[in-house]
């Protein structure tokens, strides 16, 4: 089954963080196919870029690791396009306000549930909603 990363696994293959080291690792014993989505990606950057706001990353290094995203997911990944469906089944799952769910994860979650792949994520709550709705997931380890 192919593993669909989220954003939370994203940052760290790109970005020194506590759990850097244990992703790396745990990626080079898969054998994928490894999914980044367009919503994934965006939501890369747009994390990249706030990290330059805060001032925790300067402008020239949030432009290298973006580059180098993207080379990565040319060359490592598959890309899924997060399609209308997804989006309308995604307001589907958060018109129910417990538990809160956010909606670029609820489309995560759609994306994942239409194509069948499991979902890659350090959330835990986002892990139990997705299992929630038969969504396969794995907290890397």
């Amino acid at each position: 089954m192919s593993l669909y990363f989220d954003t939370s696994v994203l940052v760290p293959i790109h970005l020194i963080e506590p759990t850097t080291n244990l992703l790396t690792s745990w990626i080079a014993l898969q054998s994928g196919p490894f999914i980044v989505s367009d919503l994934a990606a965006g939501e890369f950057n747009a994390t990249v870029s706030r990290l330059v706001r805060m001032t925790m990353l300067t402008e020239q290094d949030a432009q290298t690791t973006i580059e180098k995203f993207e080379i990565w997911r040319d060359s490592f990944t598959h890309k899924a396009a997060n399609e209308p469906a997804d989006i309308r089944i995604a307001a589907q799952f958060v018109r129910v306000p417990k538990p809160k769910l956010l909606m670029p994860d609820a489309i995560h979650l759609a994306t994942c549930q239409r194509l069948g792949h499991r979902l890659v994520t350090f959330d835990r709550e986002l892990v139990d909603m997705a299992e929630a709705r038969g969504i396969e997931t794995v907290i890397p380890a």
